[in-house]
């Protein structure tokens, strides 16, 4: 007897989640996330109604054209940056685009002083291989006989110096390895910018209503570090630097000069090395068109989503089983032939059955497309248990069951 599809359902979400890093993507195209009248072909973006009050980076007319070129790419829409002109909405519905869009760029610069132990001898040089290997702690010289420095709150490699000293003295070594302590002072900057952009869409018809309000948001974070520079020196005794060598954390030491470990803008030794260190840099001017134009390309996204056919990439398999021609067709995109060639060949495999489903849900234009994707997936698993087309059958109950939820949303909302 054959598993009921109630049976094939939870094994196919299951399959798809587990193995989806596994199945081949293909870019499908999805219907949009409402409902809009057929009638409706020309939208009119208006630059006077997109408040640019709060942009602080500029990017109202990037927001415009790019708003414009991610709606035509699906071809839905006819779109116009412009006021509603050569259109009597009373003979032919459009749709008008108004908002707002909100920029900004922060930025935060920073200090930071540390104190470094440098050790010379085999306990020195055992000490940096260890910071190394943690990775974490790199090895540098100190500009006093070039001796391998760590921070000195890098206990590990700070117990391996002592370790190695300690053992030193039991054979019998007795000269001191020499040891030196070195601030280091840098400064960091850290960037953001923040793009959000707020949109509706109205319908103007023989009646006005709002068919579409969305907000989405997308941000940008860099840290800029400059490189360290030694700003003080000094060579201390064994008695002084033993201190240093044996405790996780370096100690505040008698020296005013070597009461620093990590400090900030306003801390007092900070403040005394802020003129030492090298200006933090800014983002390259063509690197920050590069983002900006990726944050409002993301923050559109969801609008253009909501309003407009869109593809998207999904995990689905290819059915083995038809002609060679229609699995060439269907990897390489080209639906519509592929279903052309499938109808003119009235196959009624299971592998024909799946495959045709296939080029219905790839080129979804509304719910009814995955109501006809699924029947076929349906008849293609009721002749043969194959967990692809089980597969299928989960995608287009999630894609229906996603549709009515978001019908039900409007329908409250409303």
């Amino acid at each position: 007897m054959k598993p009921s599809l109630s049976l094939w359902l939870p094994l196919a979400l299951f399959v798809i989640g587990c193995s989806a890093a596994k199945v081949p993507t293909l870019e499908v195209q999805r219907p949009a996330k409402i409902a809009l009248d057929p009638k409706l072909k020309t939208l009119f973006i208006l630059p006077d109604q997109i408040d640019g009050t709060n942009d602080k980076l500029g990017l109202k007319p990037q927001v415009l054209l790019a708003l414009k070129a991610q709606i035509e790419s699906q071809g839905r829409f006819r779109v116009v940056i412009g006021p509603v002109a050569g259109i009597d909405p009373n003979l032919e519905p459009v749709g008008v685009i108004q908002g707002s869009v909100t920029s900004k760029e922060g930025s935060e610069t920073g200090q930071f002083t540390e104190l470094a132990t440098c050790q010379g001898g085999l306990g020195g040089f055992a000490a940096g291989a260890s910071a190394a290997a943690q990775g974490k702690q790199g090895v540098t010289l100190s500009g006093w006989g070039f001796l391998p420095c760590r921070s000195g709150n890098d206990s590990t490699s700070n117990m391996v110096a002592l370790g190695v000293g300690v053992l030193g003295k039991l054979a019998g070594r007795e000269e001191v390895d020499p040891l030196v302590q070195v601030v280091r002072v840098y400064k960091y900057k850290n960037i953001n910018l923040f793009a959000q952009l707020d949109l509706t869409l109205t319908y103007l018809g023989t009646e006005r209503k709002t068919l579409a309000l969305r907000s989405d948001s997308a941000n940008f974070n860099r840290h800029l570090v400059q490189p360290a520079i030694n700003v003080h020196t000094s060579i201390l005794t064994f008695a002084e630097a033993l201190p240093l060598l044996a405790l996780p954390v370096t100690p505040v030491v008698f020296r005013p000069i070597g009461v620093v470990e990590s400090s900030n803008p306003g801390h007092p030794t900070g403040a005394w090395f802020a003129d030492r260190a090298i200006v933090s840099e800014e983002m390259d001017k063509k690197e920050k068109a590069e983002v900006t134009g990726a944050l409002v390309a993301s923050s559109l996204k969801g609008f253009v989503q909501m309003i407009s056919p869109h593809k998207q990439a999904v995990a689905a398999d290819i059915a083995s089983g038809s002609s060679a021609e229609v699995e060439r067709l269907l990897r390489a995109g080209e639906w519509t032939e592929a279903r052309r060639v499938l109808e003119q060949e009235g196959g009624e495999r299971p592998a024909d059955l799946y495959n045709l489903g296939l080029t219905y849900e790839a080129t979804a234009t509304s719910d009814g497309d995955y109501v006809q994707a699924q029947d076929l997936y349906k008849r293609a698993l009721d002749q043969e248990e194959n967990p692809v087309f089980a597969q299928g059958i989960g995608r287009m109950e999630r894609r229906l069951g996603e549709s009515r939820t978001l019908k039900l949303q409007q329908e409250t909302k409303g």
